[in-house]
């Protein structure tokens, strides 16, 4: 994987780094109790600092095949990561990450409902 760091010092501008490398969001809440409720995740790259007991994010509708999302949980409690609706994550509803822990999402499918996540 590229590095921010030096593909600016390489003579890029900071927004081709960030369209190659992805957007970051560095201090999210998560929120909700279900995939209607939860923080709708915007950023290539996303750190959750918050998160309460039960409650998730939800990865982005209208995804291509193989892009991904990577997600750290710095928050006190494991959250739930959720496809967008009317999709699956690993076969089923939701997937977990836990406090301290990271996830990378890819979108398998071509309708962008299709999730695989570790």
């Amino acid at each position: 994987m590229a590095i921010g760091k030096r593909l600016t010092g390489s003579g890029l501008s900071p927004l081709q780094t960030t369209n190659i490398i992805g957007d970051v969001d560095p201090a999210v809440t998560a929120v909700g109790t279900n995939a209607a409720t939860a923080y709708a995740i915007g950023s290539a790259n996303t750190t959750v600092t918050t998160a309460a007991s039960g409650t998730g994010l939800i990865l982005p509708a209208g995804a291509s095949p193989w892009d991904e999302y990577s997600i750290a949980n710095r928050g006190a409690n494991t959250i739930a990561i959720y496809p967008p609706t009317g999709g699956t994550i690993n076969g089923g509803a939701s997937a977990t990450i836990a406090t301290n822990g990271l996830g990378f999402a890819v979108c398998t499918s071509a309708d962008g409902l299709t999730w695989l996540m570790k």
